[in-house]
């Protein structure tokens, strides 16, 4: 009995994990130590990380590159901070019009969580 508790406990924390590293709700500070990711914005689609859609459907931001602003820090599973220095950013991003194409570009990194 102990060890299928155990076993459910377990299960449950892995599940918890697996959807916030999906999840794409996004609060934007304005201290950079505040902030999980330094992200740089490229007007150039073939400088990107990340090919971002930004999203008025909560749901909608689970699929990676399709972001939902929040209002507040404590509502965010990411808290970026926008530079203008490229050297500084974890990741590039290019803002989309087409939901179609957000998420990873394939032959680029990907971003390293602070």
């Amino acid at each position: 009995m102990k060890t299928k508790l155990i076993i459910a406990l377990l299960l449950i924390v892995l599940l918890l994990l697996v959807d916030r590293a999906q999840a794409q709700k996004v609060y934007v500070v304005k201290d950079i130590k505040q902030a999980n990711m330094v992200i740089y914005i490229t007007r150039h689609l073939n400088e990107a990380d990340l090919v971002v859609y930004r999203t008025n459907n909560q749901v909608e931001a689970e699929q990676i590159g399709k972001w939902y602003l929040v209002d507040c820090a404590h509502k965010a599973d990411w808290c970026i901070y926008y530079t203008n220095k490229k050297k500084e950013a974890d990741l590039n991003i290019f803002w989309t019009r087409k939901p179609g194409i957000a998420g990873y570009q394939p032959h680029k990194r990907h971003y390293k969580q602070k």
